[in-house]
């Protein structure tokens, strides 16, 4: 009895291998959500992580008293980003298809392929092929997410009338954010991959890119410039550097979103995931997903640039 003791606790040991040739979507993705709850609770015992040991209801509670400044003191407190956009705004950006009728939410964080995820997820609820959904601007608006509901503060003449919608607005995002009527899903990227993306696109020598670069090169050094190649405009390094000193620093509010970490968009510790998606296995996770969310659907393919 012993020995079968031991034999099992040494399985018990071995880590988990996301193979789908043995295992099934639903035993991946059962393991990813134990392997977050863990990492949760590990973090929520380090008293230095302060923004990880967020609870949105507290914030919920602040907005809820019509003060603005002391919403913006909970921002400051809790290191989070500049007064003018809130965590609870930057954060319901991420969540799409927030529709009353319908009964997922995702949260979609920039670099992660969330550009054909959404073009997915649209072609099967309309039980069409991705390729007749168009990668354009108009992606973005087709799902919907919370952003729009939030008030404008330029565009209320007291403090106590923004505070108040503002209030409601949140409320209510709060409540379709906790709702357990609803699914809701992560999509994640492994952070290095994630961080080079947000490099290799934002710092690329080109025009378009030119606000990125009259904003941020200012901030980035130069040590290891040797290393950068005439196609960009900082080396990797330099901007691995850059993100590790600024974070050390000041944390991560003056950082663009594109190279935030995930927690600031999805709070993953703050809310009660049913699955974990990844860009890197998109080709799998994509379509167990969707025989979930849309079983009577044709399937659909994943676009080939994020295979």
């Amino acid at each position: 009895i012993k020995a079968q003791r031991q034999e099992q606790h040494s399985i018990d040991d071995q880590p988990f291998k996301e193979d789908y040739n043995i295992h099934s979507f639903e035993e991946i993705n059962l393991n990813r959500l134990r392997t977050l709850e863990k990492t949760c609770q590990e973090i929520s015992r380090d008293p230095k992580d302060s923004f990880r040991a967020l609870k949105l209801r507290e914030y919920a509670e602040l907005a809820s008293q019509k003060i603005r400044h002391k919403i913006s003191d909970f921002e400051n407190y809790f290191n989070l980003h500049e007064t003018s956009d809130s965590i609870t705004y930057y954060q319901s950006r991420r969540f799409y298809n927030w529709r009353k009728s319908d009964h997922w939410l995702m949260c979609l964080p920039p670099k992660h392929g969330c550009s054909n995820w959404q073009r997915a997820l649209i072609a099967s609820e309309r039980n069409v092929s991705v390729d007749e959904v168009a990668h354009n601007y108009q992606l973005y608006d087709i799902l919907g997410n919370f952003k729009n509901e939030f008030p404008d503060p330029g565009t209320w003449d007291t403090d106590e009338a923004y505070t108040e919608k503002y209030s409601e607005v949140l409320m209510k995002t709060l409540s379709e954010l906790n709702s357990n009527k609803k699914v809701k899903i992560m999509l994640t990227r492994h952070p290095i991959e994630r961080l080079y993306s947000a490099w290799a696109d934002k710092f690329f020598m080109h025009e378009a890119k030119k606000s990125f670069h009259d904003k941020y090169l200012p901030l980035i050094g130069k040590k290891y410039d040797h290393l950068k190649t005439e196609s960009y405009a900082c080396s990797f390094p330099d901007f691995i550097r850059y993100w590790i000193d600024s974070t050390n620093q000041w944390g991560q509010k003056r950082f663009d979103n594109h190279w935030k970490s995930q927690e600031y968009g999805c709070l993953p510790c703050n809310h009660k995931f049913d699955y974990i998606v990844k860009l890197e296995t998109s080709t799998y996770d994509n379509p167990a997903l969707m025989k979930i969310l849309y079983p009577n659907a044709k399937p659909v393919d994943m676009p080939k640039k994020y295979k």
